[in-house]
């Protein structure tokens, strides 16, 4: 298991599942008027590096249909527990305590 590292940001979210792959989304929270916040074990200075690569224009995404299927999982993720009326969305290695 590495440190972790969240996000509030769905397109970092993606970024980090295209990078280290999605099985490494755990877990997502929704907290009212649609803010969430996405987990990822994943470790927390690799996922630091690619933010700074994000916001400095840096970052290289060789596959963008991949980077845009990942975006639209994470967003259909979320659409899926709001429909239910759900806050809280866990991976199965989450569950079983695995993430």
């Amino acid at each position: 298991m590495n440190d972790g590292a969240s996000t509030t940001k769905v397109f970092q979210s993606a970024l980090w599942s295209y990078s280290f792959g999605f099985e490494s989304l755990v877990k997502i929270e929704r907290h009212g008027h649609g803010q969430v916040t996405i987990y990822h074990d994943i470790p927390s200075l690799d996922a630091q590096g690619l933010v700074d690569d994000l916001n400095s224009g840096q970052c290289s995404i060789s596959d963008l249909n991949e980077y845009v299927r990942l975006y639209a999982r994470t967003i259909g993720i979320l659409k899926e527990i709001q429909r239910r009326g759900e806050t809280v969305w866990a991976s199965d290695s989450w569950r079983k305590g695995r993430g």
